[in-house]
């Protein structure tokens, strides 16, 4: 994802490297002890016999910087990055541990990585800034990523919930990010992550994924709840389902 800053993810063995949109890019060590608890009620997204949504619709599957402010509770929010290619900013060794692999997938959205002989064939990704109630810091990514068909898409979708518990930590900028539990709620996907900030308060970030039709949808917000990451999501997927 096109990430508001650059970071490097250093562990015993490997390095991640990080940059882009929405959510922030990481730099993180994730632990290897034994997954976290998740509070995960298992589903995924319904598949549908939907026609599938077409690369030209993508961009009008994005919210308007109007509908961001008010999943995020902001205003002014600007949009100041785009992409239209996956990210490849984040990479781990394939034999990398799984918590390490999984980390990659809540660090940052639409990496490359992440989206591997999914059978993905275009994206459309965007970060937004802005300043919340007492001057906070916003950022806000909005991601659709296009399957050939809902069965790919779902499989994604599937792939990234069995991952996700398994990352527990990574640092940011040299600081502690430690990743709250992971929920998979009918058929969307979400966790949080708590950076330090010794200079501050801490930094939270939300993170969001699930599916509509051939398409995968992720969110990211930072410097506010991961009720935004879920609302930007959900209101993305449903214009997916309509198309």
């Amino acid at each position: 994802m096109i990430r508001q800053f650059t970071a490097t993810i250093a562990t015993i063995g490997l390095s991640l490297l990080t940059a882009g949109c929405g959510g922030g890019g990481e730099q993180g060590s994730a632990s290897t002890g034994t997954p976290q608890p998740s509070s995960t009620i298992a589903s995924s997204p319904t598949s549908t016999t939907a026609t599938p949504v077409a690369e030209a619709a993508l961009d009008s599957l994005l919210l308007n910087t109007g509908q961001i402010d008010a999943a995020v509770g902001a205003t002014g929010m600007t949009i100041v990055a785009t992409s239209t290619s996956l990210a490849d900013d984040i990479k781990v060794p394939l034999d990398a541990p799984q918590d390490k692999i999984a980390c990659v997938g809540i660090a940052g959205t639409a990496e490359a990585q992440t989206y591997a002989l999914s059978g993905s064939t275009a994206v459309r990704d965007q970060l937004l800034q802005g300043t919340g109630d007492g001057g906070r810091k916003l950022t806000a990514g909005q991601t659709v990523v296009l399957f050939s068909s809902a069965s790919q898409a779902a499989d994604f979708f599937a792939a990234s919930a069995e991952r996700w518990p398994a990352c527990r930590q990574f640092t940011v900028g040299g600081a502690v990010a430690t990743v709250g539990p992971v929920s998979n709620n009918n058929g969307m996907l979400s966790t949080s992550f708590t950076s330090e900030n010794k200079n501050g308060p801490d930094s939270v970030c939300g993170r969001a994924l699930t599916v509509s039709n051939n398409v995968a949808v992720e969110a990211s917000v930072c410097g506010v709840g991961l009720e935004s990451a879920t609302k930007i999501a959900s209101q993305i997927a449903e214009r997916a389902a309509s198309q």
